[in-house]
């Protein structure tokens, strides 16, 4: 059952959609932009191509391009189903996608975060508008895609995703798919290359060993490395399961920081309640695995 909304914030929302931009920019945006990119797309025309938004694009390693698939259908503003908008519209046929393909520029950082936003109309639609597919190109081997979070900001007319790739793909190509009844407006990519200097164990790349590393390691204790979440940013296992490695680089690590001024290396007592803490946690966890 689709929730009802008040009358004026369907209309804030809706001119909202009309007229937005950046939103919801990721809370890394501009805090190292020689590894970031970002483009924006408002669909002035039929067929694709580079972006045409506003804010156009920001790419050191080329031009970013749209290619819209066969179950789109252009509807230009002023016409069609949505005539305050121009944008791609979902139809009844199969390939409801849009394909983004964003060049890079080559680094050598590990991973690359992407921040999607997606501007239109859905309100009147089944599904919302979102990534079915995020794969990356990189000469050190194959590309992994994970999903990290979401919100749709204003209901019907604005969402947002969080994806990683890793390893940290020269190019990638995203494909979103236009829900059928609804329209898709604007896109917004914005991505950045990180992990450069990471610490040893610094597993959520929080620039400091801590307890959310630590819980990196016991929320995923004995799973296999191709089943951990994206919130793992650092050092993802490539074989086996997390076990009393990773544990141990934590550990050894505790306390470390991207900056020695004011890190907190535990005490010796602290350090040992730690370790007696970990022991029990690992020991319950070993025995809910084997019963």
């Amino acid at each position: 059952m689709k929730r009802a909304i008040p009358i004026a914030a369907v209309w804030s929302a809706f001119a909202l959609a009309a007229h937005a931009d950046n939103i919801v920019p990721p809370p890394w945006a501009g805090s190292d932009p020689a590894f970031e990119t970002f483009q924006e797309w408002e669909f002035t025309s039929a067929g694709g191509g580079a972006p045409d938004g506003e804010l156009g694009f920001t790419n050191a390693g080329g031009t970013p391009t749209v290619t819209p698939g066969p179950g789109v259908a252009y509807d230009p503003s002023g016409a069609g189903l949505f005539p305050a908008l121009d944008g791609y519209v979902g139809t009844f046929g199969i390939g409801n996608t849009l394909t983004f393909d964003i060049p890079n520029i080559a680094d050598d950082r590990p991973v690359k975060h992407l921040r999607i936003q997606i501007n239109g109309d859905w309100t009147a639609a089944f599904t919302v508008p979102s990534v079915v597919a995020l794969t990356g190109t990189d000469t050190s081997g194959p590309v992994t895609s994970a999903f990290v979070d979401s919100d749709e900001t204003f209901p019907g007319f604005h969402r947002w995703e969080d994806w990683d790739l890793f390893p940290n793909p020269d190019d990638e190509t995203l494909i979103l798919t236009v829900p059928v009844g609804g329209i898709v407006n604007q896109v917004v990519i914005h991505t950045i290359s990180t992990g450069g200097g990471v610490i040893n164990g610094d597993y959520n790349d929080s620039g400091q060993v801590e307890q959310g590393d630590l819980d990196q390691v016991l929320q995923n204790w004995g799973q296999s490395f191709a089943t951990i979440p994206g919130t793992w940013v650092n050092q993802r296992p490539t074989e086996g399961i997390v076990d009393q490695a990773e544990l141990d680089v934590v550990l050894q690590n505790w306390g470390s920081s991207a900056s020695p001024v004011g890190a907190a290396v535990p005490e010796p007592g602290a350090a040992l309640a730690l370790i007696g803490s970990v022991f029990v946690a690992t020991r319950r966890l070993g025995g809910a695995t084997r019963g």
